[in-house]
């Protein structure tokens, strides 16, 4: 069995600003596999009472 040498100096700061970086991500951002978005909900209601037929420069 052949062994590894020791990282470099180089390999470490790599990996250190590599951690770094994810620690500074992971401690502002969550991963769920069932997700939800969080925000603020507004209500959207009409000026003019009625139902909508149609809505140009839309396609079906």
């Amino acid at each position: 069995m052949r062994w590894r040498s020791p990282p470099s100096r180089r390999e470490g700061i790599a990996a250190g600003g590599f951690g770094y970086n994810y620690w500074q991500y992971a401690s502002t951002h969550q991963e769920t596999d069932n997700a939800t978005v969080a925000g603020k909900i507004h209500q959207v209601s009409s000026r003019i009472p009625g139902t909508v037929s149609q809505v140009s420069g839309m396609s079906a």
